[in-house]
């Protein structure tokens, strides 16, 4: 999945895009909102972003599972080394060795990762503080410039916020 944010500039150009984008089969779940009031967003039938789309969780999960597995092989590795030759390392041992680090990767790194924001979202924090709107949209890789470029097409006062 492709995450795209939409620059929108009012309320009702915001209810269009979320509604075509459910007229295209993208689900409601994969579109929220960010805005200045979030009770606003909810009398509008629109889903508010969470720290999801807002932070870098899930970035940060995907990342915090790899250091836990490193991790945890690290651990197998000091324990194959430092125990007396007739201690052996059992299966069940080395399934707990991994939940273990894993766990701990994905927790350490979620802690940090829900703590830091989008880079986008932070980018347009004060263009929401103005009284706009971010439209996050999570789209098939496949269909990414199909979605991008129709909004565009359909809402000439919407942009993509994704360049860079």
């Amino acid at each position: 999945m492709k995450r795209l944010f939409f620059l929108v500039p009012d309320l009702q150009t915001t209810r269009e895009v979320a509604q075509e984008m459910e007229d295209t089969g993208i689900g409601e779940s994969h579109v929220h909102v960010m805005g200045q009031r979030v009770d606003q967003l909810n009398r509008a039938h629109l889903h508010p972003a969470s720290v999801v789309q807002t932070t870098d969780l899930i970035p940060a999960l995907r990342r915090g599972a790899v250091l836990g597995l490193c991790l945890s092989a690290a651990i197998y590795v000091l324990f194959s080394l430092m125990l007396p030759d007739e201690i052996q390392i059992s299966g069940l041992g080395i399934i707990a060795i991994v939940m273990l680090g894993v766990g701990f990767g994905v927790w350490a790194s979620g802690m940090i990762g829900i703590g830091i924001k989008n880079e986008i979202i932070e980018r347009y924090e004060n263009y929401v503080k103005e009284g706009h709107y971010i439209v996050v949209v999570d789209v098939p890789n496949e269909r990414e410039k199909e979605v991008a470029n129709e909004v565009i097409r359909l809402h000439p006062n919407a942009r993509l916020a994704n360049q860079k």
